[in-house]
């Protein structure tokens, strides 16, 4: 992504100006619901690798070229750090400036591992073809680290190159830690948490380096053998991935076919002259020029545009042309100019990692203080200041001051209950109460037949229990003196079949109030749940119900969706979770209203029962959605961490003293 030949070929050149617009259009926002060849953008990063590594083998082990290894290691990282650097710097300012402090932190970490170049094991880093389900403007750059973690190895083989009298030796150490490399990702292939590991994508960039010295031989035997050997490792990923529900290769097989084509590609355009004059002047080959600019701008530009809700053509258009003007003054002010800024690193270097540090952990340092802000400052959207007071700092205050605002007899102790929305639900508690403590956590609740989980409050799972209903109405059962926030998404708490439910109507001796319930069926759990309030109720504790999605329930990420909802038509399999697929919106909305119902009356007949009702956070008389679609909802109906900010900030202004 970041190499640029200083022999300079057009055809290659053009090859990367392919991969870029790859991936920038598979980035985009909105466009997969354009074409299904678009959800393939992704290879665009394994023709990246295997460019890299050709290109370096070229420039660094076949021209004459004189570098040690040292002269070597510092040109890479002049190649990729001054650019890279002042987008971490650009991006978290952007950051301090529309982001709360919340949605930053993925932004920290990533931009903390970017620089140490070891982004590819940032934690808790999202499958990169998912992309707008959280803010992480600056996940892209694992390849960049990948990219970087390799230059370092092909440097070792390049300093032995120069040191060897025996010019096979490089070549060996190559192959034999591609075969290793490949072996290994064949034997994890179809694993997921394998897509970003150095030892499972170094095979790419050395792909690259054995291509070179492939073409560089020109040894009719050694290609032949090369190819026979690709072909056995393509034919070996494509059996091992092969998908049978969908006729089709896994993710795994298709970076190894998009690899080993590049390989390919690379070998066929080397021994031919007639794409020359085509590559010299065209559009691909002047944007693989500045691909590695239009590579780092392009991702964080696409993220921050779904802040607001925009036109999804108009999102599209205005985000193409952020990333050319940005990508061109990159090139031209930082790639171009590479010989002086390598001067001025060599000689203020000191004075440069200094001002770095400052600017950006003056940033970080920036939003830990930002919460004592106003609303104005805090949030940018007119409709998310709807949550809070007409000044907006006043619910702020006692969002950050909410330990000290909560009565003695309360001790402080929230208990947080629902199905897997409570999880993100209680993040945003702690992230928002700053102060406050001694948060548990249930997920999957009576609600569902899988059990329940207990968490702390920093995510440790305590423990499990899949006897369904009954161990956690005894837990439910010592809960004394808190706020209790059952957070569940209503039509689910009637639509969850527990038909399969294995401890449907066994005997429950410490209890026997639950004999009562009848498990299998929707009554018997809203019949569970109506006993879970009254517990709860008998030991001083105030209880509020939280639902977790809009009136409709459905996939709000999909404009096509909205578009059908608003319609008045029928909810299809493709644009719906699995809890609502095939059902009408007549007849979800009923069973919607049945919930409602339910839980109106329980607040009736309960004093200490109280429904939060979010229905108007979400959609206006016309039932259009409100607020940021891309970040209240992920792709599986599950709360994005936004979306679960946005319903804490209200529900702490219900539960909060005057």
């Amino acid at each position: 992504m970041s190499l640029m030949s200083s022999t300079y070929d057009p055809r290659i050149t053009m090859l990367r100006g392919v991969a870029a617009l790859m991936v920038v259009i598979y980035h985009a926002p909105y466009i997969f619901e354009l074409s299904k060849f678009v959800k393939y953008g992704y290879l665009g990063v394994d023709i990246f690798l295997v460019l890299s590594g050709y290109l370096l083998a070229e420039n660094y082990i076949y021209c004459n070229n004189k570098s040690t290894f040292n002269s070597y290691v510092w040109n890479r990282l002049n190649r990729i750090y001054p650019a890279l650097v002042v987008l971490i710097i650009l991006t978290t300012i952007f950051t301090y400036l529309v982001l709360t402090p919340i949605e930053a932190q993925p932004i920290n970490t990533y931009a903390i591992y970017a620089v140490i170049g070891l982004a590819n094991l940032a934690p808790n880093a999202e499958p990169y073809w998912q992309i707008n389900q959280e803010l992480r403007p600056l996940a892209h750059l694992w390849s960049i680290s990948i990219e970087l973690q390799c230059y370092l190895l092909i440097g070792a083989i390049v300093f032995l190159k120069n040191k060897s009298k025996d010019l096979i030796l490089p070549e060996l150490i190559a192959f034999t830690l591609f075969t290793l490399s490949t072996v290994l990702s064949l034997y994890e292939i179809g694993i997921e948490d394998n897509y970003y590991q150095t030892e499972n994508r170094i095979w790419q960039p050395l792909l690259g380096v054995l291509t070179c010295f492939v073409v560089k031989k020109s040894d009719f035997n050694f290609t032949l053998l090369f190819l026979v050997f690709l072909f056995i490792i393509l034919w070996l990923s494509f059996k091992l991935d092969f998908n049978v529900s969908t006729n089709f290769m896994g993710v795994n097989s298709l970076n190894f076919f998009s690899a080993i084509g590049t390989s390919f590609l690379l070998l066929l355009i080397s021994r031919s002259n007639i794409l020359l004059q085509f590559c010299e002047d065209n559009v691909f080959t002047q944007i693989g020029a500045m691909s590695y600019s239009i590579y780092l701008y392009h991702y964080p530009i696409f993220i921050f545009l779904t802040l607001y809700s925009l036109n999804p053509v108009l999102s599209f258009l205005l985000g193409l042309t952020i990333t050319v003007i940005l990508s061109c003054t990159s090139f031209i002010i930082i790639e171009k100019n590479k010989n002086r800024i390598e001067n001025n690193l060599k000689t203020h270097t000191a004075i440069l990692t200094t001002l770095f540090i400052v600017l950006y952990f003056g940033s970080l340092d920036g939003h830990a203080h930002r919460l004592s802000l106003s609303a104005k400052q805090f949030l940018t959207s007119p409709d998310r200041q709807m949550l809070f007071d007409h000044n907006g700092e006043e619910c702020l205050f006692r969002i950050c001051n909410f330990e000290s605002k909560i009565s003695n007899n309360q001790k402080d102790k929230l208990v947080l209950i629902g199905d897997s929305h409570a999880q993100m639900i209680s993040k945003a508690f702690v992230d928002r109460a700053t102060n406050m403590y001694n948060i548990t956590t249930i997920i999957s609740t009576c609600f569902l037949p899988d059990g329940y989980e207990l968490f702390t409050k920093s995510g440790t799972k305590l423990n499990r229990c899949s006897n369904f209903g009954y161990e956690q109405n005894k837990y439910l059962k010592n809960i004394e003196n808190s706020i209790v926030v059952f957070a569940v998404r209503w039509p689910k708490l009637i639509d969850s079949s527990p038909y399969n439910n294995p401890f449907a109507g066994k005997e429950n001796k410490e209890y026997p109030e639950i004999e009562r319930l009848r498990l299998g069926s929707r009554d018997g759990i809203l019949d569970n749940f109506r006993l879970q309030i009254e517990m709860i109720l008998e030991n001083n504790n105030k209880v509020y119900f939280l639902n977790t999605v809009p009136e409709h329930g459905i996939n709000i990420n999909n404009m096509f969706a909205r578009k059908l909802l608003f319609q008045g038509g029928d909810i299809i399999d493709e644009l719906t979770s699995e809890y609502y697929r095939g059902l009408p919106i007549t007849e979800y909305l009923r069973r919607n209203s049945k919930i409602m119902d339910f839980v109106q009356n329980l607040s009736i007949t309960h004093s200490g029962f109280h429904v939060f009702e979010t229905k108007n956070l979400f959609c206006d008389t016309h039932c259009r959605v409100q607020f940021d679609n891309n970040l209240l909802y992920r792709d599986d109906d599950h709360l994005s961490p936004y979306g679960a900010q946005i319903l804490v900030s209200a529900l702490l202004k219900e539960i909060l003293p005057n």
